[in-house]
């Protein structure tokens, strides 16, 4: 493994740890954070570290199970998270928060493409606007974003 990976499992252990002990609101906070505890010696002491490939399987599948677990919370990071990396506003993210949280209940196997296209097409039924560029997107690229084990079900990792 690179030293560029130790790295960078470093820099995210510190920063996972850090939003555990306080809540980080906005970017601003993590961007501080990042700057003030950052430092070479940092970085120097990151690439020493024995990290082997089988650990970092096991730290990325963790990653993996908590970030698809805590997706449909209310918390304040999420929503943030969930707005800059799908452009929807709060109001959006909430409604498709709890239309996931429908469509699993009824389903027990998972979401898959046709229930995910049917929740976007819920979240926005009287914006016209909004309907007109759904019908335009290639839901099955869109789906393959979110499925990332090709289970045909959504992860949200």
């Amino acid at each position: 493994m690179n030293g560029y990976r130790k790295v960078v499992i470093c820099i995210i252990e510190m920063l996972l740890d850090k939003i555990k002990e306080d809540e980080l609101l906005k970017s601003g906070d993590i961007q501080n954070f990042i700057t003030n505890e950052f430092t070479i010696e940092i970085f120097d002491k990151a690439q020493e570290i024995k990290i082997y490939d089988t650990y970092i399987t096991i730290l990325e599948d963790e990653f993996k199970k908590d970030s698809s677990s805590k997706w449909i919370s209310s918390d304040a990071y999420v929503l943030i998270t969930l707005q800059k990396h799908t452009h929807f506003k709060t109001h959006e993210v909430k409604l498709l928060q709890e239309e996931f949280k429908k469509l699993l209940k009824e389903n027990d196997e998972g979401i898959d493409q046709e229930n995910f296209k049917q929740i976007l097409y819920r979240i926005f039924p009287n914006e016209q606007e909004q309907k007109i560029h759904l019908d335009s997107l290639d839901f099955g690229k869109m789906f393959k974003v979110f499925d990332l084990d090709d289970t045909g079900y959504l992860d949200f990792k």
